[in-house]
């Protein structure tokens, strides 16, 4: 299960047709009007990353909003 956030705008497709194919469920995936976030990580020979978050839509969660009913199952959308 993932709590989260994206927008309509385009991105939100790619990242829940391939979290959809991890077998995650998405029933707990609001769309709201701020960009869907991302990460960028970078992975050097030796192993060592470095990884860039621009959280986007996630940060724009409050606690109030979950507790307000997004911990309940919506339905999957198609």
């Amino acid at each position: 299960m993932h709590i989260g956030a994206v927008s309509r705008d385009g991105a939100d497709d790619c990242v829940l047709e391939q979290m959809g194919e991890a077998g995650i469920d998405l029933r707990h995936i609001a769309h709201i009007d701020v960009p869907t976030g991302h990460a960028i990580v970078q992975v050097a020979d030796s192993g060592e990353n470095a990884i860039t978050i621009y959280p986007g839509a996630n940060e724009a969660l409050t606690g109030e909003m979950i507790e307000g009913g997004w911990l309940r199952p919506r339905r999957a959308s198609g």
